[in-house]
């Protein structure tokens, strides 16, 4: 499931943006707003078998009660995997069968593709109710000006439609240093993508170290006020809702001149772990669902702005290979989640992993400010 997620993440906001005009690079950061929803989602459903049909606590081993319950007492996990599998299943079908998406025309026309990208325009146009006459041959005249003797002439060669096994011999030879020595071609360069992979690995570990672990938190802190299982996937329901206008929040802030993705970034991040700081503090139900919620507005918002800030971060060759070594570092500091949440000395309180996130996130949020490119305002090439 990780695999697929990992892989998924990147290529989706890649091939977003690509498809969007200057004017509206701001919706990429709204995409996170599904990210919100889902959440949403999968905590409802959580919270209907879970809650019913889940252990209650006096079903777990203590010296009174050294038995562990049953798998018919605990299928409320089960149920939960089966519905939202069956719903990844169900959009999967949408995605590749009805709403099919198109290989983006920059990245073709960067690869020498220029016929292709000519026929992803002419489907996009189709598609939007519109006629174009562009040709492959006022591609190239437009680009006569910039081009040398040598590339002049290999401009006009013929398009050849390749078989299955060309196709993938073809796209392995993608496979080379080149598009790693572009991301760190220049100091300016490489100090933003050293950067932007560092934050994005940082915040890889500071959001499952609390949002991975956060029903466990929650567990626990209901435990000791003595709140139902029921009452605490409620507040899990709670402040994954409290995501869904964090999210449009972001969007409406990057479009600001003054503040721009750098600023609401980091602004947002350390305000997630300002909270998360309050947070164990919090000594009843009602300020945990309260402080849980606004936190989970502010991690929305970062992580919108973040992962729309990236790819217009990157150059079209090479923003598929800078984001997929951001999201790979994000994944690789993630492994260090589960570790710091139960074996290290953090474990030993319920406050300890969410002081640890914390911290993380106002490192990160300090980190963000020294980015040395400002994308608002500017078109992604």
């Amino acid at each position: 499931m990780g695999f697929g997620v990992g892989g998924n993440l990147p290529v989706d906001g890649t091939m977003f943006l690509e498809f969007m005009p200057g004017t509206h690079q701001w919706l990429l950061t709204l995409l996170s707003l599904w990210w919100a929803v889902g959440q949403v989602a999968a905590s409802l459903i959580a919270w209907g078998f879970i809650s019913k049909y889940g252990c209650k606590r006096d079903s777990y081993p203590s010296p009174e009660n050294p038995i562990w319950c049953t798998k018919a007492e605990n299928m409320g996990w089960r149920y939960t995997y089966y519905t939202l599998g069956a719903m990844m299943v169900f959009l999967w079908g949408i995605r590749y069968l009805v709403l099919p998406v198109y290989e983006s025309p920059k990245f073709l026309a960067s690869v020498g593709k220029d016929g292709e990208a000519v026929e992803v325009i002419h489907r996009l146009a189709k598609r939007n109710g519109k006629t174009i006459e562009l040709t492959v041959d006022d591609l190239h005249r437009a680009a006569l000006p910039y081009l040398s003797d040598e590339d002049k002439a290999k401009i006009d060669k013929i398009d050849t439609k390749f078989s299955i096994p060309e196709l993938i011999k073809n796209s392995m030879e993608d496979f080379h240093g080149d598009k790693m020595k572009t991301l760190f071609g220049t100091p300016r360069l490489a100090w933003s993508t050293s950067l932007i992979i560092l934050c994005y690995g940082l915040v890889g570990l500071a959001y499952p170290l609390y949002n991975g672990f956060l029903t466990l938190y929650l567990s626990k802190k209901g435990a000791a006020t003595g709140a139902s299982l029921d009452e605490t996937y409620k507040a899990y329901t709670y402040q994954a809702a409290c995501g869904v206008p964090g999210s449009v929040c972001a969007a409406a802030l990057v479009t600001w001149s003054r503040t721009g993705r750098k600023f609401s970034m980091a602004l947002f991040t350390i305000c997630a772990g300002i909270c998360l700081f309050g947070l164990t503090a919090c000594r009843s139900m009602v300020q945990i669902n309260a402080v849980t919620s606004i936190a989970a507005f502010f991690q929305n918002a970062y992580y919108g702005v973040l992962f729309g800030y990236a790819p217009e971060l990157f150059p079209t060759p090479v923003r598929g290979t800078g984001d997929a070594l951001c999201a790979s570092f994000n994944r690789i500091c993630g492994f260090m989640a589960p570790i710091i949440a139960i074996f290290s000395s953090a474990a030993k309180t319920p406050d300890g992993p969410v002081f640890a996130s914390a911290s993380i996130y106002i490192v990160a949020g300090l980190l963000m400010c020294l980015l040395p490119v400002e994308t608002q305002g500017r078109t992604a090439l």
